[in-house]
């Protein structure tokens, strides 16, 4: 998976067309948008369905990467003797997981996914980043990284306790954040 600044993802409303059509507008707005030439940039998109707020439009998710970023991680899997088939934006990953695990509790409980669920968000606090993707009826409406992970918070709690990196890094997974009075 991938996230933070090589990565962007946006949801975009677009008159309804074909896919191949969908790809063409992309890449011209990657041009014109963000200043990139397409093919210095790995991109792919899904479509949503239906905008109800623009009738006749469609919510297309696009998710557009840094070629060189990947080309350097394809690299450093295939170096490790591994194929690499699938390179995902970390918050799309983090919403099929919790599919999973939402599919596997509701059936379980012998309900159905996502009964009691409109609109969540899901948060993933990585070590360097943290992905936000906000789910509206079922779909991706929005992702974002945050640069901002656990070592961040690791360091806040080591430099406002005055403890060591090792005892913050306890703090933050078994407590509140608090450190006791015999710090």
């Amino acid at each position: 998976t991938i996230s933070g600044g090589p990565l962007v993802t946006k949801r975009i409303s677009l008159p309804k067309m074909s896919e191949y059509t969908v790809e063409k507008v992309i890449q011209q707005e990657v041009k014109e948008q963000l200043g990139s030439d397409p093919s210095e940039t790995y991109l792919d998109f899904y479509i949503l369905g239906e905008d109800v707020t623009r009738p006749g439009n469609m919510i297309v998710v696009v998710a557009i990467a840094q070629k060189e970023y990947i080309d350097i991680f394809k690299e450093i899997v295939s170096e490790a003797g591994l194929q690499l088939d699938c390179v995902d934006p970390a918050c799309f990953v983090v919403e099929r997981a919790w599919r999973a695990v939402e599919a596997a509790t509701a059936k379980a409980r012998k309900g159905s996914p996502t009964e009691s669920y409109s609109n969540f968000a899901l948060i993933n606090v990585g070590a360097e980043f943290t992905n936000v993707a906000l789910i509206s009826n079922g779909k991706i409406v929005s992702t974002c990284d945050v640069n901002i992970g656990g070592k961040t918070l690791t360091a806040y709690i080591q430099q406002s306790n005055s403890i060591s990196m090792e005892r913050a890094e306890i703090l933050k997974i078994f407590t509140s954040g608090q450190a006791d009075s015999d710090s």
